[in-house]
């Protein structure tokens, strides 16, 4: 199965007015397009009727951008269709841009979103009905340098490093680091525009260090192991958020993006319940079977190199889904963080208990494999 997207990191964040409730989506806040997809439950309480199906039926329409590491479980259910006993029938349609997205969610249409943890909160705060179900997603940015040395960010002091998407999450997330680290003001940071503008400038030479999210990471480095210069070698030397956790004494991977529910479909627990059990269940698949599941990767379409890393990436960064209430400490220090560094756009967001999700608490069971 092969899927082409739009091959650039994206926004999806709504803007933030100070003084009022915030506006709608503004592009250029977070480059949630590399990790977010889009699942659109198709008629909250009737369900859409496609061609040939039975009234019954109900149609789960699933938007991802096929680059996206939330993709390969997606894709894996409209493959296995694991909710068909229940009338569940699952459709995948990749979004070619923000703007597409946003006009999803302006129209009411977005039942369920993967969505970094800050974008949900900030949804949540424009008075949508949302609750994150729980992140599937970790670590996913490095520094990538030429020094086989490097190891720590210490060892970036005095160093210029290459940061894409000045006030967005690579951004935002490093400076962080930085800051927890005692190393603010130690590091000179060149901003670029683009997450793959910072990798091809650290790939072709032209920087000696760059700020790169993956899968990104993972695609360069087996490009490298097949067609790299012997003069010249990368590695993916700082995991910016381990580093940021270790200096706050935390070992865990930080729980950075999930499936969110939004609108009407967000107290609707039997659908959330088994929605989650089947997304769960393609996770723990995907990580057990990385080759197969890069193939539903966007990476795919490319070449041998970028199918290897996409699968490399996807065993790096996936984790079997945590229901969000089971790490709510986690996603609110998460927030504090990105609003301590961007507080026009991050600060003072504290989601409601409604915001967090256990499915044995909504009447059903854990269902991590």
């Amino acid at each position: 199965m092969q899927r082409r997207g739009n091959g650039q990191p994206a926004s999806i964040l709504p803007a933030r007015t100070p003084g009022r409730r915030r506006g709608w989506l503004r592009p250029g806040v977070l480059a949630a397009a590399l990790l977010a997809g889009v699942v659109h439950l198709a008629g909250a309480c009737g369900g859409h009727e496609g061609e040939g199906r039975a009234p019954a039926e109900r149609v789960l329409r699933v938007a991802v951008p096929p680059d996206g590491l939330l993709a390969p479980p997606v894709f894996r259910m409209e493959e296995t269709q694991p909710l068909a006993a229940e009338g569940l029938v699952i459709e995948v349609a990749a979004w070619r841009g923000p703007q597409q997205l946003r006009a999803l969610v302006a129209s009411g249409s977005v039942d369920f979103a993967g969505l970094h943890v800050p974008t949900a909160a900030l949804f949540a705060e424009r008075d949508l009905d949302v609750r994150f179900l729980g992140a599937s997603l970790g670590n996913v940015l490095h520094v990538v340098t030429d020094d086989p040395e490097a190891a720590v960010l210490e060892d970036l002091r005095g160093r210029t490093v290459a940061v894409p998407m000045r006030g967005e999450f690579p951004d935002i997330m490093f400076r962080a680091a930085l800051e927890e680290s005692g190393l603010t003001g130690s590091v000179e940071i060149r901003y670029v525009a683009t997450a793959l503008d910072a990798a091809n400038l650290v790939a072709s030479g032209s920087a000696r260090a760059a700020v790169v999210a993956e899968p990104h990471v993972s695609i360069l480095l087996e490009k490298q192991e097949r067609h790299g210069a012997a003069d010249r070698r990368l590695y993916a030397s700082v995991d910016i958020q381990a580093a940021w956790a270790r200096a706050r004494g935390e070992d865990a991977p930080m729980p950075t993006a999930g499936l969110a529910a939004i609108g009407p479909v967000a107290r609707q627990d039997d659908v959330l319940r088994q929605f989650w059990s089947a997304y769960a269940g393609a996770v723990a698949w995907c990580l057990a079977n990385p080759g197969e599941a890069a193939t539903l990767h966007g990476a795919a379409e490319r070449d041998e190199a970028a199918l290897r890393g996409a699968a490399r990436a996807f065993s790096a960064c996936a984790r079997v889904p945590v229901p969000s209430l089971h790490e709510r400490a986690r996603m609110e220090d998460f927030l504090d963080v990105m609003g301590a560094q961007a507080p026009d756009t991050f600060g003072g967001l504290r989601p409601g208990d409604d915001f967090y999700w256990d499915p044995v608490e909504a009447g059903g069971t854990d269902a991590r494999p």
